[in-house]
C-alpha cells in the first residue's frame, strides 16, 4: 500500500499546485482587464473634456481677434495698439491648442485602432504631442511678455526709451515661441523624451523618458520663472 499511498499524495499535489497557478491566472488576467476597463474610462472623460476644450477654445480664440481687429477697423487702434501684437499671439497659442485638443479627443474617444498609432502616422502624433506640450509653456510665457509689457510702459519708459518702440514688442512676443520651440523640438532629436502614441493613454503624449532632470526642469523653470518675473513687474508697477 505504500507505493500507492506515495503516488496519490504526489497526484494531490500536483492537482494542488494546478490549482493554485490557475487560481492566480484568473486573479491576473481579472486585474489586467480591471486596470484596462479603468484606463478606458480615464481616456474616454478625458476625451470630453478634449471636445469641451476645443469648442470654447476655437470659439473664443476666434471671437477675441475678432474683436481686436474690429476695434482696429473702427478707428479704436488707441486702446490695442501698444499690447494688440501681444494679444493675437495669445489668441493664435490659444487656437493651435484647440486644434491639438480636436486630435487628443478624437484618438481618446475612438481608442484602438486610429490612424494617429498607425507607424505611418507617427511623425503627424509627434508634432501633435509636441504642440501639446509646447504651447502650454508658450502661454505661461506670454503673461510673462504681457507684465514685461505693462512694467515697462508704465515703470521704465521715461528711462529707456527702446522699450516703447514696436521691435521692443515684436522681441517680447517673439520671446516664447523661439525659447520653448528650441527647448521642447530637443525630444525630436530623442533628447529629454520621446513623442509618440502612448498605448496607455490613447492619445499623443510622451512615450518614453530618458532624462527626468529634462522632465522636471521644463515644469520647474518656467513656471518659477513665470511666477517670478509677473510678481516683480505687477509689484513695481503698483508701487509706481
Amino acid at each position: 500500500m505504500e507505493p500507492f499511498s506515495e503516488n496519490f499524495n504526489s497526484d494531490r499535489n500536483f492537482t494542488s499546485r494546478g490549482n493554485f497557478t490557475i487560481s492566480w491566472l484568473n486573479d491576473t488576467i481579472l486585474a489586467e482587464l480591471k486596470k484596462a476597463a479603468e484606463n478606458r474610462l480615464n481616456n474616454l472623460i478625458a476625451g470630453y473634456t478634449y471636445i469641451v476644450l476645443t469648442v470654447f477654445g476655437c470659439s473664443g480664440a476666434v471671437l477675441c481677434l475678432l474683436a481686436i481687429f474690429t476695434l482696429n477697423f473702427r478707428g479704436r487702434q488707441n486702446i490695442l495698439t501698444s499690447v494688440r501684437p501681444i494679444f493675437v499671439s495669445l489668441c493664435i497659442s490659444s487656437l493651435i491648442y484647440s486644434i491639438v485638443c480636436a486630435f487628443q479627443a478624437y484618438s481618446c474617444l475612438v481608442g484602438l485602432p486610429n490612424f494617429l498609432a498607425l507607424p505611418a502616422y507617427d511623425p503627424l502624433c509627434q508634432i501633435i504631442a509636441f504642440g501639446y506640450y509646447m504651447i502650454f509653456f508658450v502661454d505661461v510665457l506670454q503673461h510673462v511678455t504681457l507684465a514685461l509689457h505693462r512694467f515697462f510702459a508704465i515703470v521704465v519708459a521715461n528711462r529707456f526709451v527702446w522699450v516703447r518702440t514696436r521691435a521692443c514688442t515684436a522681441v517680447l512676443v517673439a520671446m516664447p515661441w523661439v525659447v520653448v520651440i528650441i527647448y521642447m523640438g530637443l525630444p525630436f532629436f530623442h533628447v529629454g523624451v520621446d513623442f509618440g502614441y502612448n498605448f496607455t493613454l490613447d492619445r499623443c503624449y510622451i512615450i518614453k523618458v530618458h532624462s527626468w532632470a529634462y522632465a522636471q526642469f521644463r515644469k520647474v523653470f518656467f513656471i518659477a520663472i513665470a511666477f517670478v518675473c509677473i510678481a516683480i513687474c505687477y509689484s513695481s508697477i503698483a508701487i509706481k
